[in-house]
């Protein structure tokens, strides 16, 4: 009784019927609460333009520390009279004890009308994240979402990554950004994107690192997520070529004397 059944459209655009757990968010109070605050708000709906609200999220609306965290952060300090709102669920802002009033809790009345007549999505993640866990709910809102401008911030560098869902014309990204001049040239040429929607700014969480420590020589790797060495067991992980591979590295002689005579400092995060 607490399954439903929908047709879907995987990551491969290969097409699926799958079941799942009715979500938190796809309870009946919320889905109530979304079309009183529709039929509330409706009047307001052709000023949308005119009020040019800017909605934030990230994954699943359940974090703040990516290039959406940074950029909305950012735009607080430049223009503190925007409006521009911060999307996360209750849990996750009081773990990370976040602090501003413009960050929007969702479910809430606020969260609802904010949505409804919100200009622009800006998102570290695709268009429909800004619902939680409800994100696969089709609905009045889903509806009205897929008709406002989303920006996608990335999350890290998407261009080298086979992800065809993102790729335009999907109905996902209206503009994105690009890390460099050679991922936009990979995002328009693979992702089939106009040149006109790609914008070259780098990635905004790096406007966010510690510039001091940066000139003392530190050598930072970041991998990009592995989700197929998620789940595994320290055993298992060990046995990987992607653990080879930096342990490889770190344990090199030639690597370890450049540290040394240099005198840097070596991070994986």
């Amino acid at each position: 009784h607490n399954h439903v059944m929908y047709p879907n459209i995987l990551s491969n655009m290969d097409f699926a019927i799958q079941t799942r757990i009715t979500t938190l968010y796809e309870m009946s109070k919320y889905v109530k609460k979304a079309w009183l605050t529709y039929f509330s708000i409706i009047i307001f709906l052709p000023f949308i333009r005119l009020l040019n609200i800017w909605v934030f999220y990230e994954k699943n609306a359940n974090s703040a520390h990516e290039n959406a965290w940074i950029t909305f952060k950012k735009m607080r300090e430049l223009y503190p009279n925007r409006r521009i709102y911060y999307i996360i669920n209750t849990k996750a802002k009081k773990s990370i004890n976040l602090k501003d009033d413009n960050i929007v809790l969702l479910g809430t009345w606020k969260y609802y009308i904010i949505l409804y007549l919100a200009k622009v999505l800006l998102s570290s993640e695709t268009r429909y994240h800004v619902l939680g866990d409800a994100q696969f709910h089709r609905s009045m809102l889903s509806s009205k979402l897929s008709k406002k401008v989303h920006v996608f911030l990335q999350h890290g560098m998407n261009g080298i990554k086979e992800v065809p869902m993102f790729h335009y014309g999907h109905g996902q990204i209206d503009f994105l950004i690009a890390a460099s001049n050679w991922e936009k040239d990979v995002i328009t040429r693979k992702w089939h994107y106009p040149e006109k929607k790609v914008f070259v700014t780098g990635l905004p969480r790096w406007d966010d690192l510690n510039i001091q420590n940066l000139e003392k020589g530190v050598i930072t790797f970041v991998p990009t997520w592995q989700s197929n060495l998620a789940d595994l067991s320290h055993k298992s992980f060990e046995k990987t070529s992607f653990f080879k591979s930096y342990s490889g590295l770190f344990l090199d002689e030639n690597f370890i004397n450049v540290v040394k005579d240099y005198n840097l400092e070596v991070n994986i995060v």
